[in-house]
């Protein structure tokens, strides 16, 4: 597959292989990357936080050396470059197994994105427990975000009267 060499994208989303490759630590990045993200969508959704796992490592006090040694992006980036993810607000074990996988630190120890699409989490289909499905969680997400929207265009419409 062809490299890429240009550092891109949202920060918090970022593969360690482009963090790496800014520095000059790394060749290069290709389709692994892509996977990473994908897990930082999945993490999204499941746990509603729009920044992904690696922000709120970040901003963890102490956390394994990371949330305080440095600040900002730097910060940002040393988290993920160490991989530490905050899987403990992450209740479906098999949720918890797809993220480890999809956010592998090395490229090549990375789910496949067929890998990912058979993972159980993502296939099954027990409808007593559908609170682990991909699209009723991102239909959660979306109604949640709607409601709030709708609740402070409501209050905002108060306030002007």
């Amino acid at each position: 597959a062809p490299t890429k060499k240009t550092m891109c994208g949202t920060p918090e989303w970022m593969a360690p292989e482009i963090v790496m490759c800014a520095s000059g630590a790394a060749d290069g990045y290709s389709f692994p990357c892509d996977i990473w993200s994908a897990g930082c969508v999945v993490f999204a959704i499941v746990t509603a936080q729009p920044h992904g796992p690696f922000h709120i490592m970040a901003r963890r006090p102490g956390e394994g050396g990371h949330g305080g040694k440095k600040g900002g992006m730097a910060g940002l980036f040393e988290c993920i470059l160490a991989g530490k993810l905050p899987l403990d607000i992450v209740e479906d074990y098999l949720a918890r197994d797809l993220l480890t996988n999809l956010l592998a630190i090395r490229p090549e120890n990375r789910y496949t994105a067929i890998d990912a699409l058979t993972h159980p989490w993502l296939m099954h289909d027990d409808e007593a427990d559908a609170s682990g499905d991909l699209l009723t969680q991102l239909a959660k997400l979306s109604v949640g975000l709607l409601t709030d929207k709708y609740a402070d265009s409501a209050a905002d419409e108060d306030e002007a009267r």
